[in-house]
């Protein structure tokens, strides 16, 4: 009877940590992955840059057509982003559309030099499709908003070229180069997030 009865409570024990840890997943997978990609990502469209088509019959058979795509021009990125701005806002409720101008670029703080993923956003759109404005760990998602250059730096990165609120950085991409200030720095919980923006 007590192993029965032990059985019992280990069993639920077991089920209740189970659940905990799954809820604590999901938590944190929201608040870090989604909080910081959002549920969908458009990044691209697809584009026929070989030329090849296939294409089913009514009878099942399936006919291969080659045409030549020598002068095919790659378009990277979105190539009218208003018009597919437009086409998500026609989705019920959408909690946000943030455009996202994604690039590379060297961070130099003056004594040390760091690459990262730099991300042009427009804030007010951001905030309503991210996380951004909870995982600011320090400074103000205000300030970043009324100074033009201003910029947010993952803590990973901050702490590599130790930065502070107010530091000024030189970003560098390609030939150009800008200086802007350290308005927040920004926590998601992904390290790899962190390191990288």
């Amino acid at each position: 009877m007590s192993m029965s009865l032990l059985g019992i409570v280990l069993g639920i024990a077991f089920f209740v940590v189970t659940q905990a840890q799954t809820s604590g997943f999901e938590a944190f997978f929201i608040r870090t992955i989604l909080g910081t990609n959002g549920a969908i990502h458009i990044s691209d469209r697809f584009q026929d840059l070989t030329g090849m088509v296939s294409k089913a019959e009514k009878d099942g058979s399936v006919k291969f057509v080659f045409n030549s795509r020598e002068d095919a021009r790659y378009v990277e990125g979105v190539e009218s982003p208003d018009l597919l701005r437009e086409a998500l806002e026609e989705f019920p409720q959408p909690t946000g559309i943030s455009e996202i101008l994604e690039g590379s670029a060297v961070i130099d703080s003056g004594s040390r030099k760091h690459s990262t993923e730099v991300h042009g956003i427009r804030i007010e759109d951001h905030i309503l499709a991210s996380n951004l404005e909870n995982q600011i760990i320090r400074g103000k998602v205000s300030d970043f908003a009324v100074d033009e250059n201003g910029c947010l730096v993952g803590n990973r990165v901050a702490e590599r070229l130790r930065l502070q609120l107010g530091d000024r950085v030189v970003v560098q991409a390609g030939a150009e180069s800008r200086q802007f200030r350290v308005v927040g720095i920004f926590e998601t919980g992904v390290s790899q997030i962190d390191k990288k923006r």
